[in-house]
């Protein structure tokens, strides 16, 4: 009773940080969407192709537009798929089983921080510098010989590119999910095996039985 109690309390506190996760990135998903990376056209622009740029519009959306509709469409996934987690909480879903609802919201987390991950991805390659295709020489704060400001001094050393920090990054975090998806996989193919043998002996023995009483 002691173990049942103990499972109950702790699949509890699991959905609790599910759904203050689920709602932060909610959260998160609207303000990126509002406001996306790069900001808004403070004031109508005519660009030099005569295309208008409407006030209050992304900049993003005209200066990166094939990079802007992947953003919309990750940040959008990970919004409803954050929200639906929301909802089955809410809602409670009294037909589904506690264990199976569990691994449903833990399934759609998956995808709602995989998505937020990607969201991340074309938010920093949209901000970043146009000309960051070069790795750039890292600055080192020195004193100037001439004068007391103080200026950048390049001593040489590179660093790497922003979009290889995201990339290698990305990739990271992409193994990693990977990996405890994997797990969790075996572990669910575990106890399915377990489950059918057990169904198949309590069968065995109901026919022993039945040829035993004929």
């Amino acid at each position: 009773m002691k173990i049942r109690e103990n499972k109950k309390e702790w699949t509890m506190k699991k959905r609790d940080a599910l759904m203050v996760a689920a709602t932060l990135i909610a959260g998160m998903a609207f303000q990126a969407a509002v406001n996306p990376p790069g900001g808004v056209w403070g004031e109508e622009k005519v660009a030099g192709n005569g295309k208008k740029m409407l006030a209050g519009t992304s900049v993003m959306a005209h200066n990166y537009p094939e990079g802007y509709r992947l953003f919309m469409t990750c940040n959008a996934v990970s919004f409803v798929a954050s929200l639906s987690i929301v909802f089955l909480v809410v809602s409670g879903v009294p037909f589904v089983k506690r264990g199976i609802l569990m691994w449903l919201l833990m399934i759609i987390m998956w995808i709602t921080l995989t998505f937020m991950a990607l969201t991340y991805m074309f938010s920093i390659l949209a901000i970043a510098p146009t000309n960051d295709d070069t790795e750039a020489m890292s600055p080192t704060i020195a004193m100037s010989p001439t004068n007391n400001d103080t200026e950048a001094m390049s001593l040489g050393h590179k660093v790497p590119r922003i979009t290889s920090v995201v990339r290698v990054s990305l990739e990271v975090w992409l193994v990693l999910l990977a990996f405890v998806a994997l797990v969790h996989i075996i572990r669910f193919l575990i106890w399915y095996v377990r489950k059918v043998v057990r169904c198949v002996r309590k069968v065995g023995k109901a026919i022993i039985y039945c040829f035993r009483i004929r």
